[in-house]
């Protein structure tokens, strides 16, 4: 694992196959599929986000700060008038 401003991150040529494997034993292939479906989503839905152009609100600026997540420019909220 490997640790990235508190979050932390699986290597994907060592651990993520042994992560792969546990899931397997505990949770069968199913748990396996709904796995993989649920982060395929998670990582559409943030390029569709990003592709159209969706900015970040104010709070989600805020909980982004928190783990120290760079936000890039051009999502960055607009300024208030």
């Amino acid at each position: 694992m490997h640790d990235v401003h508190g979050v932390f991150y699986l290597s994907i040529e060592y651990e993520m196959p042994l992560a792969r494997a546990a899931l397997l034993g505990v949770g069968g292939p199913e748990a396996v599929v709904r796995a993989a479906a649920c982060v395929g989503n998670f990582e559409m839905m943030n390029r569709l986000l990003d592709a159209t152009g969706v900015r970040v609100t104010r709070d989600g600026m805020a909980v982004a700060r928190e783990p120290g997540l760079d936000v890039p420019t051009h999502l960055h909220p607009l300024p208030l008038v």
